[in-house]
């Protein structure tokens, strides 16, 4: 009665800290989304921004944001978009360059460019008008008066006769080199560029005047075309006055050639904008790929606060899927919430918990095993069955990370090759052939299967380590060890039965066609068991039992 009361007990707290640890709301590699909305909730609104750049004469960055806040139905939407639409018909002017642009007059080119005074969004790209001879002609001739060094730098670049990406500009087709060269150095005369972008275009730039390499200046220059044809002019400004240097530039705008529906290309400038640092946008895209870029519109749609939160992170947002339960239980709403500012510490104590509920469950199966002989008491060790004990809970949390872990093992898909305007398109049959991506041998399910597979053999092989560690310190006889070490040669070999269980029902479970794990996966199980149990036996058990049978030896002779 006493044992069975012991087994419930010890049962019940098992399942009750296992349960408790896996609804801590802390990932390796995700973020709750409870989190990005609390986070969000008390930060400035995508709404909120949208209103402020229009205050500013933003209109182009109020464009972008209002995309995204259509995209994801945030409440105020139509009216960021009744103020944007409000402001175009009163000031027309502002949908050519999508900002305020008082160096135009200053300046005074632009004249040719005709203001359409019933425009509409989307606004039109900026590669539209600095391609036209005439303000391109009105603009450079502004510029070659400035006494900025940095400015006449780029203008040189226009000598450039040896180039690999872009035609010089003295051919034929060199229109797209000198609108870069115009867009650089109006940026520059505008100071519109950090200190270490300024300083790496005007190295790259200074380089190519002296008859060195041209590709690093053509490759700014690209960047900046591709911006051109996608961003309006005060969203390219409002964008590169983020860049700290020129491979974020780089990385930006080879993004952002990749993106072909107007919301990605939203999500992605309002990401930049508006994170606290900019790098962190570049580096989770780089992780996650275009899967990512739901997140962030998730992210931004909850507030600035919330895409902040999750680029600190650097992980996927995850729902809880009964994230509905404990929001309508008290007790459970405030363990769940109370971890929610603190991820590691929910991760530490979301391991612990599991390891002790996995501790406890296997102490209570120990109770409906037979009581220990008197004989066996006298050999038996305490502190090595806890240990065995504690090495088999470690399968717990380890196989609960394998399974039950969001996007642990997602990785981003390959990327496209990026379609440039210099080349002619090939058919869209030869392009999905051409661009379809590599499948990798080995997936989501064999990987889980391979560590699984190493776990179960890495706690059978430290199980049989502490057996023979306790058989060496029992103070009996070497003949009797001997013994002992015989009666245990079936647990010894256990890995290799494991082993080849594992790659019975994988082949079995691949034939059925249930889940399909890889034939290597299959394989690995016997692998891994031949493996372990040659390592104890050669390295462990074989010494030992040498020893013992030369110290049984000593005492014959004795």
């Amino acid at each position: 009665m006493n044992r069975s009361i012991q087994f419930l007990g010890l049962i019940g707290a098992g399942l009750v800290c296992v349960i408790a640890a896996w609804w801590i709301p802390s990932h390796l590699r995700a973020v709750n989304e409870e989190l990005i909305r609390r986070r969000g909730h008390d930060s400035p609104s995508l709404i909120s921004s949208g209103l402020q750049r229009l205050d500013q004469g933003q209109l182009g960055v109020a464009t972008h944001f209002l995309v995204v806040a259509e995209t994801e139905d945030v409440l105020g939407a139509d009216s960021l978009r009744h103020e944007i639409e409000s402001l175009i018909a009163a000031r027309p002017e502002l949908a050519r360059w999508g900002v305020a642009e008082p160096s135009m007059k200053a300046m005074r080119v632009g004249s040719s460019i005709q203001v359409d005074t019933n425009a509409t969004l989307p606004l039109e790209p900026t590669l539209k008008s600095i391609m036209s001879r005439s303000f391109r002609t009105d603009l450079l001739h502004t510029l070659e008066s400035t006494k900025n060094l940095g400015v006449l730098i780029l203008l040189r670049n226009r000598e450039v006769q040896k180039t690999h990406r872009l035609p010089p500009v003295g051919s034929a087709s060199g229109q797209p080199m000198e609108a870069a060269i115009a867009m650089a150095a109006w940026l520059h005369h505008e100071d519109r560029f950090q200190p270490g972008l300024r300083d790496g275009l005007e190295a790259a730039a200074g380089a190519a005047n002296g008859g060195g390499d041209t590709l690093a200046m053509e490759s700014v220059y690209f960047d900046l075309l591709t911006m051109a044809r996608r961003l309006d002019w005060g969203t390219m400004q409002a964008v590169i006055q983020r860049f700290e240097d020129v491979p974020q530039m780089h990385g930006f705008a080879e993004r952002l050639g990749r993106f072909q529906s107007q919301s990605q290309q939203s999500v992605w400038v309002s990401s930049l904008l508006l994170a606290e640092q900019p790098g962190r946008v570049l580096d989770y895209l780089n992780t996650w790929g275009e899967p990512g870029l739901d997140d962030l519109s998730e992210a931004l749609s909850y507030g600035v606060g919330g895409l902040n939160t999750l680029l600190k992170h650097q992980g996927r947002i995850y729902s809880v899927p009964t994230s509905v339960v404990w929001r309508n239980v008290p007790g459970l709403d405030g363990w769940v919430r109370g971890f929610l500012p603190m991820p590691l510490a929910g991760l530490y104590f979301k391991y612990l918990l599991t390891f002790t509920g996995g501790f406890l469950v296997l102490s209570a199966f120990t109770c409906l095993l037979p009581a220990p002989s008197t004989l066996e008491r006298r050999v038996w060790k305490a502190k090595y069955g806890l240990s065995r004990l504690a090495v088999v809970a470690l399968l717990f949390p380890c196989i609960g990370v394998l399974i039950l872990e969001p996007f642990l093992f997602e990785r981003p898909s390959p990327d496209l090759p990026l379609p440039t305007w210099q080349f002619p398109m090939a058919t869209p049959g030869l392009i999905s052939q051409v661009t379809e991506p590599f499948q990798t041998s080995m997936n989501i399910i064999s990987i889980i299967a391979l560590c699984v597979f190493l776990l179960v053999q890495g706690v059978l092989y430290a199980i049989n380590l502490l057996k023979v560690a306790e058989i060496r310190r029992q103070f009996v006889s070497s003949e009797l060890k001997l013994r002992l070490l015989d009666n245990e040669e079936h647990m010894f070999d256990a890995g290799l039965y494991v082993g080849l269980g594992g790659t019975v029902l994988s082949l079995v479970i691949l034939a059925l066609g249930v889940v399909k794990p890889g034939l290597m996966a299959a394989y690995s199980s016997t692998l891994f068991g031949i493996l372990f149990v040659a390592i104890l036996k050669i390295c462990h058990v074989r010494p030992y039992r040498r020893q013992l049978i030369l110290e049984t030896g000593d005492r014959m002779n004795e």
